[in-house]
C-alpha cells in the first residue's frame, strides 16, 4: 500500500512538471513571436454607458524591443506622445507598466497592467482587458479590444 502511494506521488509531480513546461515554453515562445513593430487597427470598448464604441483610426504603435539591462522594455508612440514601458508575459497573458499611464490617450494600452493576448496568424495580436480606466474622462471603458498588426 505505501508503495502505491508512493507511485501515485511520484505520477502525480511528473503530471504537474510536464504542464508548467508547457506553459514556460510557450511563455519563451510568445517573447520570440512579440519582439518586433505593431501597429494598433482596431480598438473596440464599451462605454460607461453601455455603447459599443470603436476606434479604427489611431497612430499608436508599439515597439516590443525584448530584453534589454535585465528588463523586457518597449517604445510606444501615441497622437499624446511616446511612452516606454516594461512587460512581461507568459502563455496567455501580458502584463505592460507603462509611466505616466494617467497621460495615455484613449486608443494607448496600458492603462491596467495586465491583458491577455492572443495571436490570431503571424501578423496578428489581440490585447484585451475587462475593463480599463480613462483618466481624461474620468470614466470606466469596459470589454477592451485592441488589434494590431505587425509592420
Amino acid at each position: 500500500m505505501k508503495r502505491k502511494i508512493h507511485i501515485f506521488f511520484l505520477l502525480l509531480f511528473v503530471s504537474f512538471s510536464s504542464c508548467e513546461e508547457k506553459f514556460r515554453s510557450a511563455a519563451l515562445l510568445n517573447y520570440q513571436k512579440i519582439e518586433g513593430d505593431w501597429l494598433l487597427e482596431r480598438m473596440e470598448f464599451t462605454d460607461s454607458d453601455g455603447g459599443k464604441k470603436v476606434v479604427d483610426t489611431s497612430g499608436t504603435a508599439m515597439s516590443f524591443l525584448g530584453r534589454l539591462t535585465g528588463n523586457t522594455v518597449g517604445k510606444m508612440v501615441t497622437t499624446a506622445g511616446d511612452f516606454d514601458f516594461t512587460y512581461n508575459l507568459t502563455h496567455e497573458n501580458c502584463s505592460i507598466n507603462v509611466s505616466p499611464s494617467a497621460d495615455l490617450p484613449l486608443d494607448a494600452p496600458g492603462r491596467v497592467n495586465l491583458f491577455s493576448i492572443r495571436f490570431t496568424g503571424r501578423k496578428s495580436l489581440e490585447m484585451t482587458a475587462p475593463k480599463e480606466y480613462y483618466k481624461a474622462e474620468d470614466k470606466i471603458i469596459r470589454d477592451v479590444r485592441y488589434v494590431f498588426t505587425r509592420r
